[in-house]
């Protein structure tokens, strides 16, 4: 018998030493955790990593890989590790790369106890957790690092993708700065990150080198950012960002720098800044700048969404409107056909709903909420291969994962109600995996995938 024939039965049958394998190299079998419910196929040898909170850079919420999943069998999800259950773990975000899993996390909801934790993607097994201080937010990995907020959100640092241990941290000044908003952005070895002023000492972006931690450059974005934003959308050489202009009311926009240099392309006004507003910003991977946009006038609430091309000129707007008043966006994706905003109703016990935009026209495409007995949307949803995925909750924060077809907004699957809250985290959808917020004893997180027949 020829030694790679030898060498495939051998593989294939785990046969013993004895039968003649010996000096053949033979994986050990798998040994599934108790949790595991489905035999799961593993990832190809191309895997895909989701590296930013919205996947890419641009933090569109996109994975245009994924090609397993899909609108015919997404129905057929199955539980591979983790599930349901009362361990209250917030969940700032989720991102995969290498087949580890990094999430930032706040144990027993109290973000004063936060981590990092790296977790195998296959498994759900602890890899490493490291303290990080107090203060939790958006996770980027690259360049052998994992880097989120840490030290009550004042420091954005990084960690070594291995071991956990803390490479570098960007303190700023803290007494002259805030908290860093939302967490950073992760692109081509550089990180980046908005963050907030104290009193009357106005915003800013900085850039830092993803290795080292030293500061690329710096620019003031302007006195007070816009609320509840998102990490910073870098895409096509250029670092998009909400940033505020003139005065003691400055008016509230978007505004692009140069990612190498930092230096001001354009501004983008959106509203004159009265109250509070929140404002989501991503870029699609068609290079359009999308944007949801709610801003408080006194006792007046407007809300709506709209796109900008790369020269900063206005292509749409519409707003969000439904029979009880005006919605607040609570986030957005993009597939390059729709624009999907998840938003919030004034309506007291009003669902939320998903909207859906033509990304060429603007024009309303669908418009879906849950049944009340199913509670209301909760997380900025994501969207592969046709699927949108994203968060429902019932009372208590108990909920669970959503996915619907993003022609139509049809429900195709629904995971059991008690999942946890997610603070921040969307699923997040890489290898035919769906990975999501699920508040158990095994870090927080759930794992769901197809049974190998159902890939095939």
């Amino acid at each position: 018998m020829s030694f790679n024939l030898r060498l495939l039965l051998c593989a294939m049958w785990a046969v013993p030493a004895a039968s003649g394998c010996s000096g053949v190299a033979v994986a050990p079998p798998v040994t599934s955790p108790s949790s595991v419910q489905t035999q799961r196929v593993a990832p190809a040898a191309t895997a895909v990593a989701w590296s930013n909170f919205g996947f890419d850079a641009g933090q569109s919420g996109f994975n245009n890989l994924e090609k397993t999943l899909s609108t015919s069998n997404v129905g057929s999800l199955t539980s591979i590790w983790g599930g349901p259950g009362s361990y209250d773990t917030g969940i700032g975000g989720i991102v995969e790369a290498g087949g580890v899993i990094y999430m930032s996390v706040a144990f027993d909801g109290n973000i004063g106890s936060s981590a990092l934790q790296a977790l195998n993607a296959q498994t759900g097994k602890v890899l490493w957790t490291t303290n990080t201080g107090g203060g939790f937010g958006a996770v980027a990995v690259g360049d052998g690092r994992v880097f989120t907020v840490a030290d009550d959100s004042k420091d954005v640092c990084a960690y070594k993708t291995k071991t956990g241990a803390q490479v570098w941290c960007d303190a700023g000044n803290p007494t002259k700065y805030g908290p860093i908003d939302r967490g950073p952005a992760y692109s081509g070895g550089a990180v980046y990150f908005s963050i907030e002023g104290a009193a009357n000492v106005e915003d800013i972006l900085e850039a830092a080198n993803a290795k080292t931690g030293a500061t690329l450059w710096v620019d003031n974005g302007g006195s007070n950012l816009a609320e509840d934003q998102d990490p910073p959308a870098v895409a096509k050489g250029r670092v998009y960002n909400y940033c505020s202009q003139g005065g003691s009311n400055p008016d509230m926009g978007i505004c692009a720098y140069d990612a190498s240099s930092g230096s001001l392309i354009w501004t983008f006004v959106l509203a004159t800044k009265t109250s509070g507003q929140e404002i989501h910003l991503i870029v699609g991977h068609n290079a359009v700048i999308y944007y949801s946009l709610h801003h408080d006038i006194g006792s007046i609430n407007t809300s709506s969404a709209g796109a900008i091309n790369s020269s900063g000129s206005q292509l749409w707007s519409d707003s969000f409107t439904v029979s009880g008043g005006v919605e607040s966006p609570f986030g957005i994706t993009t597939d390059d056909k729709k624009l999907y905003a998840q938003v919030d109703s004034p309506v007291s016990d009003s669902p939320e709903g998903l909207y859906a935009f033509d990304v060429t026209t603007g024009k309303q495409k669908w418009h879906v909420s849950l049944p009340p007995s199913e509670g209301d949307f909760g997380s900025i949803p994501s969207v592969a291969n046709g699927v949108i995925y994203t968060m429902n909750q019932t009372g208590g924060g108990g909920g669970g994962v959503v996915a619907l077809a993003a022609s139509s907004g049809r429900v195709l699957f629904e995971t059991p109600s008690g999942f946890g809250d997610t603070d921040g985290a969307r699923p997040i959808v890489v290898n035919a995996t769906v990975y999501a917020p699920c508040g158990d004893s095994n870090g927080g997180i759930c794992a769901f995938g197809l049974s190998q027949k159902k890939r095939k």
